[in-house]
């Protein structure tokens, strides 16, 4: 967020200890204070009403936006009975359901944030709830009430009103009445026994099911799968007691969970942490009877206020003997609690008596970390660097480089560039380590090899940088921990895997610290938590692999992201994991898809090395240094090492300095220009998709210059980029000159052969002496008549074949110093008398020296349209 918005932000809110309360709406119409709020799934977006107006605010309040309003000076006027957003990822759909006079609740929906409005049908009653479906937000339920008496507690169905409970699969268009309970009354309900089915005050839809919902009262909680339908009861020792809150909600890892409130008893029933279906429950005592009920994003986790005016938390995980936290704010309760927000930052929503407020779990108060120990490098691990171990294959090129082409205006010419990329030399490798305990002759045969693993990649052509990341489980921590980013190798390198000390156990967080690597995002959890701002920090320009090294196999399930998620997470950043694996022996099924728990570790690194694109190159590549290929074209790139080999470095160092140098990197690689006038038309290709630079490559491109008609004459520079992904790597300059097309003089026959016209010739005197008519010319005159006669029509002949060759000539401008050589137009020389004197070569020697030039031209090597500027 920018520092000037963020600033804003802060202005326009109160805090209130861990709450924030918006700036408070101010309606057009009607009442000051809110009466319903709704939030969009990710908790940017609130909507607020007093049952005239609804408003939206998506910066915390500092500005609110009118969407929706009834008219109150109507005869008859609606009112907003409630509001609702789609649990779903689509954050656009907003649901409003107003009261008409039948009494009958119309609900109306937008599919843009409330810019415009579709209104639907109408179900009879009165608005009791408005939900909308998980997964399809043209799902929509209304709970509505009609005519008779209306209790809070557990009554008798004689004194309960009729209550509908409606589903929509069109956004509201239509409506399908799926269950009706209360006294029969005429004109309501005909096609329900509404006096022996189950009593309905509420209703809770599963965020990932649009056709699941539980609905709870004075009979209990009840669950449907086919939208209300059909109800049963859930868990018998929920029927007859009376339930008065139930709230479903997803986990940071998407699994359905549901909190429930009893009405007699201060008791809350809440999903199991960890159970496999959503109505496994523990119960936890509560102070009070409820008034408000939302589940969180932590397994377990549940929010709730009481009639003591009270906030109480239970964190993810708790035991159900556990006290609840309070987190009450100084203010006063939110009512009307709801979840909502990011995995990774979910806030607690809840309604003020005039605006909205929300609560942001703050970071744990952890003790410091201890120092780290002061451990010296293990006997034997050294880091010798060889200054000039590294190959100097030189730098990326574009030729030709500053070139000057001469060209007419209206003239294009297209001319062949090489680009030679000597092969990428920057690879950073991020050592990713297990540090339980039966890791550690893992990781001191790691240090022992490292020696050999540096030089070995420098001694390849490589310019190798590492970094150092470290991982148990959560129980143990640190969950994940940078130990050193990414840097050119030093002693601190070794100092930084000596620091390591491998201890404990438990399910090791190898998913968690993949993530965490590649985004830095932190887990803010008590029981999960990791220190944000820890990923490695890669060069831009160079290869990023990050070798996971482990003896234990994956573990998925919450608090830790899903394969799927560490493997985008790595992409973005353009990250390969490779893996070296400590086992018995090598596994074939690595390539299988494997279950939540891969007992192998090369079972789980085979699959996160196919979701980052790490795979063997055409020729295999060797593990173990024999220069056999140990892993076949396209195979994942994981190494098997035999665990009794751990801390001999010549078993683990082939196998990491192998796989390093047999990951492609394939990226595309492009070709643009800048110029400030339009003097390139265009590159041809402008990209090559596909390139591996790890090899030297020589690639090939055309760049076609062009004069336009319109451009003034003058020499314009333009200057050729080539980039790999975002990062400039060669440039190459030109400068293009646009000339005038050279005047033609007027004509002499025959000398139009040459392309360029003869001055005028001399004017014609009158012959006194002139023969009769008639009178035959002397025959030594007829030679030379036909002889120019002839030597025109061959010019004339050679121009038309030669007429490309000199426009191409004419284009064939080059430097020499300061000085541009081109054709130019023809200058008489001045008399003593400063006045130009008529070109009056005879026509046959015009003629003559025409074919002898046009002679030479066709005997001369074609001159090069481009030369270097010296």
């Amino acid at each position: 967020m920018p520092a000037a918005q963020a600033g804003l932000r802060a202005a326009c809110v109160q805090r209130d200890g861990a709450w924030t309360r918006l700036a408070r709406p101010a309606f057009s119409a009607g009442p000051r204070l809110l009466t319903e709020y709704a939030v969009t799934s990710d908790g940017e977006t609130v909507y607020a009403t007093n049952g005239a107006v609804v408003v939206r605010t998506d910066d915390l309040g500092c500005s609110w936006h009118e969407v929706y309003a009834v008219d109150l000076t109507a005869p008859d006027p609606r009112s907003i009975e409630r509001i609702a957003t789609s649990p779903g990822r689509d954050t656009r759909v907003l649901y409003v359901a107003t009261r008409e006079s039948e009494p009958a609740v119309a609900v109306s929906v937008s599919r843009d944030r409330g810019d415009h409005w579709q209104r639907g049908g109408e179900v009879p009653g009165e608005a009791v709830a408005l939900a909308a479906g998980g997964d399809d937000p043209n799902v929509v339920y209304a709970l509505t009430r009609g005519p008779g008496p209306e209790s809070t507690l557990v009554v008798n169905a004689a004194a309960e009103s009729v209550r509908l409970l409606a589903r929509s699969a069109d956004g509201g268009a239509t409506w399908n009445v799926t269950h009706a309970t209360g006294p029969s009354v005429t004109g309501v309900v005909t096609s329900f026994d509404v006096t022996t089915t189950p009593r309905i005050k509420g209703l809770a839809v599963d965020p990932n099911d649009a056709d699941r919902v539980w609905t709870y009262g004075p009979d209990g909680l009840f669950a449907s799968t086919d939208g209300g339908a059909t109800l049963t009861a859930v868990q018998p020792e929920t029927t007859g007691s009376g339930v008065t809150f139930a709230n479903a909600g997803r986990t940071a890892a998407n699994v359905t969970q549901l909190a429930f409130g009893f009405a007699a008893m201060p008791l809350v029933g809440y999903t199991r942490p960890g159970a496999k279906k959503p109505d496994d429950f523990a119960v936890q005592p509560v102070e009070a009877p409820l008034t408000s009920l939302a589940t969180g994003r932590g397994p377990g986790e549940f929010f709730a206020t009481t009639t003591t005016s009270r906030v109480w938390h239970h964190p993810p995980g708790a035991d159900a003997a556990a006290p609840l936290v309070d987190i009450t704010p100084a203010a006063g309760r939110p009512a009307d609690l709801t979840v909502a927000g990011t995995v990774t930052a979910p806030r607690l929503f809840g309604r003020a008596p005039d605006t909205v407020a929300f609560w942001v779990q703050p970071p744990p108060v952890r003790p410091p970390a201890p120092p780290p120990p002061t451990t010296k490098p293990d006997q034997g691990a050294t880091l010798t660097l060889d200054p000039a171990a590294v190959r100097a294959d030189g730098t990326p090129t574009i030729t030709p480089d500053n070139v000057r082409i001469g060209l007419t205006r209206g003239q294009r010419r297209t001319l062949p560039y090489t680009l030679a990329l000597p092969g990428s030399r920057k690879v950073d490798v991020y050592f990713l380590i297990d540090l339980s305990d039966s890791m550690a002759d893992k990781i001191r045969g790691l240090k022992l090899a490292l020696d050999r693993i540096v030089n070995d990649l420098r001694r390849a052509g490589v310019d190798p940088w590492f970094g150092v990341g470290a991982y148990r489980s959560y129980a143990e921590g640190p969950a994940y921990a940078r130990v050193r980013d990414v840097a050119p190798a030093d002693r601190g390198l070794l100092e930084a895997l000596s620091s390591l000390v491998a201890a404990g156990g438990g399910t090791e967080t190898t998913l968690a610290a993949l993530y965490q690597t590649a985004t830095g995002a932190g887990q803010p959890d008590a029981n999960a938590f990791i220190a944000a701002g820890q990923q490695a920090h890669f060069r831009p320009d160079a290869l990023r692999i990050v070798v996971n090294v482990t003896d234990e196999g994956f573990a998925e399930g919450a608090p830790q992201p899903t394969f799927a998620q560490a493997g985008a997470a790595l992409r973005a950043v353009r990250a390969l994991q490779v893996g070296i694996a400590y086992e018995s022996k090598n596994v074939t099924d690595g390539l299988l898809d494997p279950p939540t728990y891969t007992p192998n570790p090369s079972i789980g690194q085979a699959r996160m090395a196919r979701l980052t694109g790490a795979f063997a190159p055409a020729q295999g590549a060797d593990c173990n240094g024999d220069r056999v290929s140990d892993l076949l074209p396209g195979a994942p790139l994981v190494c098997v090492v035999d665990p009794a080999r751990a801390a001999d470095a010549s078993a683990v160092a082939p196998a990491l300095v192998n796989m390093v140098l047999a990951v492609p990197d394939v990226t595309p690689v492009s070709v643009t220009w800048a110029a400030k006038k339009p003097v390139i038309a265009g590159v041809t290709p402008r990209v090559a998709p596909a390139v591996n630079l790890r090899n030297a490559a020589r690639l090939t491109f055309q760049v076609t210059y062009t004069c336009p008609a319109s451009l003034p004459a003058g020499v314009y520079p333009a200057v050729l980029t080539a980039r790999v992904r975002t990062v400039e790597v060669a440039r190459a300059r030109a400068l293009v000159d646009c000339s005038s097309p050279p005047p033609l003089p007027p004509a002499i026959a025959p000398a139009v052969g040459l392309g360029v016209a003869a001055p005028p010739a001399p004017p014609v005197e009158p012959v006194s002496n002139a023969q009769p008519q008639g009178q035959p010319q002397p025959q030594p005159q007829s030679q030379p008549q036909s002889q120019a006669q002839a030597q025109g029509q061959a010019g004339m002949a050679y121009q038309e074949q030669e007429s490309p060759q000199f426009a191409f000539a004419y284009s064939n401008v080059t430097a020499e110093g300061d000085k541009v050589l081109s054709f130019s137009r023809y200058q008489s020389r001045p008399s003593n008398g400063g006045e130009g004197v008529p070109f009056t070569v005879p026509v046959a020697v015009v003629a003559t020296a025409a074919a002898a030039s046009f002679a030479r031209l066709r005997r001369r090597p074609q001159r090069a349209t481009v030369r270097t500027r010296h």
